[in-house]
């Protein structure tokens, strides 16, 4: 991969970055999950992120039982 490929790439997970900030924060659901993720240590922003994508929050009754449905936290 030349160093042009590699700036063009960055450049497109940075605008998709900051796409990913926009859509939570316009989004009183997301946002609330998302502090509700990030209170939790050793979370941040992005491993919040990618739980909100890929977990339905929602369904679960603790905080908790989503990090081990998504393999971050022992059982």
């Amino acid at each position: 991969m030349t160093n042009s490929n590699k700036a063009l790439n960055y450049g497109q997970i940075e605008q998709i970055k900051q796409l990913i900030t926009v859509l939570i924060d316009t989004h009183e659901n997301l946002k609330h999950q998302q502090k509700l993720l990030l209170s939790i240590p050793g979370v941040g922003e992005l491993t919040a992120a990618k739980l909100q994508t890929s977990v339905e929050i929602g369904t679960y009754d603790s905080v908790s039982f989503v990090f081990v449905h998504a393999g971050v936290t022992p059982r």
